[in-house]
């Protein structure tokens, strides 16, 4: 989630007349925040189900990973007063610690 919200961050960064892509917006507010709750505690196991938190399934919508890291990764840097590129080296971990929604 953290890399692929930098990366779209970066390329909005690096390319500011980017349209917005349609996976980091695909969620309501509301729905953001109950799928980060389902999510914030699978972080830590072996297997994420990755294909499911990106590409969907029957019990989370198609690119919820996506549009979670984006806002995730967007909250922290501008609480850190960070750009995308500045943040490359911050590691994951920091930034899903400090992550709310």
């Amino acid at each position: 989630m953290v890399s692929e919200g930098l990366a779209d961050l970066f390329a909005y960064q690096a390319f500011p007349r980017t349209p917005p892509a349609p996976w980091d917006r695909a969620l309501t507010e509301a729905q953001e925040h109950r799928y980060w709750q389902r999510a914030r505690p699978l972080l830590d196991q072996p297997d994420t189900h990755h294909d499911d938190w990106f590409f969907g399934s029957g019990t989370v919508p198609r690119w919820d990973g996506y549009t979670l890291g984006y806002d995730l990764v967007g909250r922290y840097l501008k609480r850190q007063r960070l750009s995308p590129s500045a943040a490359v080296d911050v590691p994951a971990a920091r930034i899903l610690a400090a992550a709310t929604l």
